[in-house]
């Protein structure tokens, strides 16, 4: 029984986090230079669960690369099977419509890892408002038999 306790505590400080830090996510973002920061904690698509800010986070101009940078926050690395990670460009519409995704590979190089990726806003992107999301799924499950995914938005203008 001792075993089981620990193993469960064990899955929930390795839980991942993701962090979206350029352009900034949706909401608050206390610290993510501290591992397991509950602001990089968010489980619920899409987008954590946050609603949109009332203002977004940045502004970019079509046909242009868009350097995006995340922290994968504290790792929950499969050696036997490696998670991934999903940014996207996505037309702020109900539903979402992807636009474009980079795939990143998991490693599992630190706790805490940045990544910066480019994304490319298209010439002919229709609107103004846009949304940038990274997904981080991680091939771990939790305690619970779920598969770890975390989300994480940011609230674009497009020009």
């Amino acid at each position: 029984m001792l075993s089981v306790v620990a193993l469960l505590g064990f899955l929930g400080v390795c839980s991942a986090h993701l962090c979206l830090l350029e352009p900034h996510q949706r909401g608050s973002m206390a610290d993510p230079l501290t591992p397991a920061n509950p602001d990089c904690h968010l489980r619920t698509a899409p987008c954590g669960g946050r609603d949109a800010d009332a203002k977004p986070s940045a502004s970019y101009q079509k046909g242009t690369n868009v350097a995006v940078t995340w922290q994968k926050n504290f790792s929950h690395y499969n050696q036997k099977n490696p998670g991934i990670m999903e940014v996207s460009l996505i037309r702020d519409a109900v539903p979402f419509e992807v636009i474009q995704t980079v795939k990143v590979n998991d490693d599992h190089l630190n706790k805490q890892q940045n990544y910066t990726k480019n994304l490319m806003i298209p010439d002919n992107y229709h609107g103004h408002h846009g949304i940038v999301q990274v997904v981080y799924k991680t091939n771990s499950l939790d305690a619970t038999g779920t598969l770890y995914t975390f989300y994480s938005c940011a609230d674009i203008t497009i020009t």
